[in-house]
């Protein structure tokens, strides 16, 4: 009877040895592909940040910038005209 349990003892234990080397692989496996997703999620998150600056600096600078410039042209124009209007009055 001693030896029955002994061995059942043994079995048991090499049973459990194998079910925590098997728990400590998967939870390394998981650790990983968590690891390796947060890399991607930061890289993502950089390059959509960058893309978001950027859009950003040309909406400013682009579409502002020209009708900025063309308001000031016809602005100039206008105050060329009215300059024009006042000398010919003057005279």
């Amino acid at each position: 009877m001693g030896l029955i349990a002994n061995q059942y003892k043994e079995q048991g234990g090499a049973i459990i040895g194998r079910l925590e080397e098997r728990q400590a692989n998967e939870r390394a496996k998981v650790l990983e592909g968590l690891g390796q997703k947060k890399s991607d999620m930061l890289h993502m998150y950089s390059e959509a940040r960058g893309l978001l600056a950027d859009t950003a600096n040309d909406l400013k600078e682009n579409s502002i910038s020209q009708f900025e410039h063309e308001w000031r042209k016809t602005q100039e124009n206008i105050a060329g005209e009215i300059s024009e209007g006042r000398r010919g009055s003057d005279r």
